[in-house]
């Protein structure tokens, strides 16, 4: 009898903290963002992960109040301890831009990594950038496609047309014109701009031959790749 009486008051709790929430979702979704900081503040101070993240977007982004990334970070931080994949990514882009906190590229991946193990995707295409860019260590060009490939596996457009950049200029890999094109059709089957643009400049210097043979390439990887 004890352990359904805990079970039904859980259920309640739970019950009297999604009425808030709603009501602060819809004044952030409405851009009445001073309000719903208010709510998100009582939420925040209360546990609620997504109160806390989205507090601390408010206080990073300087919506319905001062700009403070000292407390963006804050936020962040107690809801990343919660699990939340976003919080611990904007820490991390926090950490990479020097924005709040010194820039530090070791903490920057530090938090990457964790959103990227939590299926953050857009963390592992930033951790790939700074393999390529070099930020806080030598460029390693071959750590740079693996981040991207996790990336692009998960579908995402940038990662794909970063990957047929390395094998457009030999980074990492072959020189692979072929591979190139087959990674920018990849990206810009789904209209990412910048792949459009690279796979049309690719093509310029492809046989025809070459060219089936990426589209080819293109349509078996489809299968695998969102």
């Amino acid at each position: 009898m004890r352990v359904l009486t805990a079970i039904v008051l859980w259920i309640i709790s739970e019950m009297a903290v999604a009425g808030p929430l709603e009501e602060a979702n819809s004044a952030y979704d409405k851009g009445d963002f001073r309000l719903a900081r208010n709510f998100y503040t009582d939420l925040a101070i209360q546990g609620d992960r997504m109160a806390q993240l989205r507090l601390g977007v408010l206080y990073d982004e300087g919506k319905g109040g001062a700009n403070d990334s000292r407390e963006a970070t804050r936020w962040y931080i107690v809801a990343s301890a919660q699990g939340s994949s976003e919080a611990a990514y904007n820490l991390g882009r926090l950490y990479h831009d020097g924005r709040g906190v010194p820039q530090n590229f070791a903490r920057a991946r530090e938090w990457y990594y964790v959103a990227t193990e939590r299926g953050e995707t857009k963390a592992a295409v930033n951790l790939g950038v700074m393999d390529a860019s070099g930020e806080g260590r030598p460029r390693d060009y071959r750590k740079a496609i693996k981040w991207f490939l996790l990336a692009a596996q998960r579908g995402d457009d940038r990662a794909k047309n970063n990957i047929g950049t390395l094998y457009f200029n030999g980074q990492g890999v072959p020189r692979d014109l072929v591979r190139s094109h087959m990674w920018y059709n990849l990206a810009a089957a789904h209209g990412d701009p910048d792949a459009i643009q690279n796979r049309a400049s690719v093509a310029r210097l492809m046989t025809l031959k070459q060219m089936s043979r990426a589209q080819e390439m293109a349509s078996d990887r489809q299968m695998y790749i969102p």
